[in-house]
């Protein structure tokens, strides 16, 4: 595993991937997730294009559309068009994505948004496949880890994986080690994300708060263990730190404070790419 970063994690402008970039040499850290919309500056693109090869950091761009609107009927254009002028020249293979529902939305419910989420996901497996891009579908706060997995199952195509958010399970009444142990064997790329729950406050059943990593409740040994045991691609897996900041809380030094407890509690976990 390769200790990562999500862009809006380090309180830098959402959009400077340069800057992202040189943060995470001087952090250590070897991939970065962010968007697509800057590096279509050929320009800027080039300046990322660059920094990459002289580093080896990973880039992972997300995607996303209207899969449960569109179903089979799914377009793969704009996909595609974006694998080749921004993919294939950064040499990035994982791309994350996620619903537009949630579990308990009945526009449809829950097995039609899965089938038809899958069939749309099928079509852009299908385009992803040639390039040898793979796409990660994340419970974003809107699936169990069993849900995705039934997903999983029904579509069965090898461009489709699964990204971890040890986080966002809490807030669909899942354990984040339930979630782990369910999505650890297509699991592609994660979120370390840490989250505090906290029961019958204030008159609410449950309230979940994002928080520094390591300040929360979220067992990450424990996640970690199931990562290590059941993830195929356990050894090239990329530590993604998500920091959801609670308020008024500096998030630059959450950004140093997470990557140091993830070197220090996970480090057996993590190896290094480091070419600079």
């Amino acid at each position: 595993m390769r200790l990562g970063i999500v862009i809006h994690s380090m309180g830098l402008p959402h959009h400077d991937i340069v800057g992202a970039l040189r943060r995470c040499q001087e952090l250590g850290i070897m991939a970065l997730q962010c968007g697509s919309e800057p590096l279509h500056d050929p320009v800027y693109f080039n300046e990322v294009k660059a920094i990459i090869e002289d580093t080896g950091i990973e880039l992972i761009i997300g995607f996303g559309d209207r899969y449960i609107e569109h179903a089979d009927k799914q377009p793969t254009d704009g996909f595609v068009r974006l694998v080749e002028t921004i993919c294939m020249p950064l040499k990035v293979t994982r791309i994350p994505t996620c619903s537009t529902h949630h579990r308990w939305r009945q526009d449809p419910p829950l097995a039609q948004q899965l089938d038809r989420m899958g069939a749309a996901l099928h079509n852009l497996c299908e385009a992803a496949k040639p390039y040898g891009v793979r796409i990660a579908v994340e419970n974003h706060a809107d699936y169990r880890g069993s849900d995705l997995v039934q997903m999983f199952k029904q579509v069965n195509h090898p461009s489709l994986g699964a990204q971890l958010d040890t986080g966002n399970a809490y807030s669909v009444a899942e354990d984040p080690l339930t979630a782990a142990m369910a999505l650890a064997p297509y699991t592609i790329s994660t979120h370390i994300k840490d989250m505090t729950v906290r029961p019958l406050t204030e008159g609410e059943w449950i309230k979940v708060k994002g928080c520094g990593i390591g300040e929360g409740d979220v067992d990450f040994r424990g996640i970690v263990d199931i990562l290590t045991e059941h993830c195929p691609e356990a050894d090239d897996l990329p530590y993604n730190l998500e920091i959801e900041p609670p308020p008024g809380a500096d998030l630059p030094a959450l950004t140093e404070s997470g990557v140091a407890y993830t070197m220090k509690h996970l480090s057996h976990a993590i190896r290094s790419n480091k070419r600079y």
